[in-house]
């Protein structure tokens, strides 16, 4: 009976870990996607850039070590309207939509 309560609780904390941590990783992630298109002057549609020029695409698909999830971090800041997409399909920092936001005020 312990055994079976036991194997319970195990399995309930790791799949609350494998749907928490990605998304709690990847919310980690913001400042830095922020700073790079800050450091690299991406904040107005003149001075948009690519996502490859940053450094923020998809990296080799095979890796050792952490993924890296500021690809999934520029993702959702690009549907919160946050990061903005020119006709060059090149993205830049709306620093407004940053401020409005909730985010704006943790970083």
């Amino acid at each position: 009976m312990i055994e079976t309560t036991v194997f319970i609780i195990l399995i309930s904390m790791l799949l609350i870990g494998a749907i928490i941590l990605p998304q709690y990783l990847i919310y980690r992630s913001v400042p830095s996607v922020v700073q790079i298109l800050r450091d690299q002057d991406a904040v107005s549609e003149a001075n948009a850039q690519s996502v490859e020029s940053l450094g923020l695409g998809p990296k080799a698909k095979f890796r050792l070590g952490f993924k890296n999830y500021k690809p999934k971090a520029l993702q959702m800041l690009s549907r919160a309207g946050i990061v903005k997409v020119n006709a060059n399909s090149e993205i830049y920092l709306s620093e407004e939509d940053f401020a409005k936001s909730k985010l704006g005020n943790s970083v």
